[in-house]
């Protein structure tokens, strides 16, 4: 692809794609998917995830379980534009034997080291 063609598709990306890698937080194993009852105040007592190199979240250790979270909070515009009545999808990537994806508690899909992708419907309008 050329140089344009590149800038182009990053400036459509910035558009409509809004990244949360940074914003994981690592949720206590015994709490699980009950966080998503939990008060803003306890979110943001917990520890943000770790990215590597790579800008993924990795973490040590065969068959342990690694809960992570994020409350997201849809903002009025995304880079200026309005997004009332847009739908609103969470893409997700992962590398795990096993993964449970849970939106306000409620499981909404799974997968494995070769079902590793998803995009979920978190709502047909913003």
């Amino acid at each position: 692809m050329t140089a344009a063609v590149n800038a182009a598709l990053d400036r459509l990306r910035q558009l409509s794609q809004v990244p949360l890698q940074a914003h994981w937080r690592v949720i206590p194993p015994e709490v699980g998917a009950k966080a998503a009852k939990w008060a803003e105040a306890d979110w943001q007592a917990l520890p943000v995830a770790e990215l590597n190199r790579r800008h993924h979240v990795a973490w040590a250790g065969e068959r342990q379980t690694c809960w992570l979270g994020q409350r997201l909070v849809i903002p009025v515009d995304c880079q200026g534009y309005p997004i009332a009545g847009l739908g609103i999808t969470l893409g997700l990537r992962w590398w795990a034997d096993e993964a449970e994806i849970f939106v306000n508690g409620e499981s909404v899909q799974s997968g494995d080291l070769f079902d590793c992708f998803g995009r979920i419907p978190l709502g047909a309008a913003a």
